[in-house]
């Protein structure tokens, strides 16, 4: 899977990111909820505790499965 992921071409970020945002709008829409209204509250949510959001980020092992920056054998990095 990470092959056959990695080997595709790269896709435009703007255009990756609005598919993901109508994606997540649709379902949103199907589940009756507000995408705006969620994504205030977790950015709220967020900024009370960025100190813990911080300092798990940096407890994280290297070569651990957990998500970190992965260089690719194609590309510089996945964050291009």
């Amino acid at each position: 899977m990470v092959d056959y992921v990695f080997d595709r071409p790269t896709g435009a970020q703007e255009q990756e990111i609005g598919g993901v945002m109508v994606t997540l709008a649709a379902l949103c829409n199907a589940i009756e909820l507000s995408m705006d209204d969620a994504g205030e509250k977790e950015l709220a949510r967020n900024w009370e505790r960025i100190e813990a959001i911080r300092r798990k980020q940096a407890s994280k092992p290297a070569g651990s499965p957990l998500p970190q920056r992965v260089e690719s054998r194609h590309h510089a990095s996945v964050f291009e």
